[in-house]
């Protein structure tokens, strides 16, 4: 079972959700078979959390649900870039998608992942 974090560049928007077949959710995601993602096909994977199981992965769910996904990722990236599970590219789209929404994000946060 995992939790997932879904971005796509055609919208600018961010998805969650949790599945236990992660590779075959993605693909109807990206197929348009899902109603709430068709509209922003591509997805691309910003973040996996693995459970072990579904009890396990509905806390960190709704935690980021509840929080905001883009808040959420902002508030964990110290977290990612230790894991180095976040790359330079997932890093622009949190960054890209924060800016459209008219919030600054500060040159602070993309200084701390510029150092390497």
């Amino acid at each position: 079972m995992v939790v997932y974090i879904l971005y796509s560049n055609s919208i600018q928007q961010f998805y969650a959700g949790s599945s236990a077949d992660f590779d075959n959710r993605l693909i109807r995601h990206n197929a348009g078979r899902s109603k709430s993602t068709k509209k922003g096909i591509p997805w691309h994977v910003v973040r996996i959390i693995h459970c072990k199981s579904r009890s396990e992965a509905v806390i960190p769910e709704i935690k980021i649900k509840k929080r905001g996904i883009q808040r959420w990722l902002l508030d964990n990236m110290s977290e990612f870039r230790e894991n180095r599970e976040i790359s330079y590219l997932n890093l622009y789209c949190i960054l890209n998608a924060s800016r459209r929404r008219g919030k600054v994000v500060g040159s602070n946060l993309a200084k701390r992942f510029h150092d390497r």
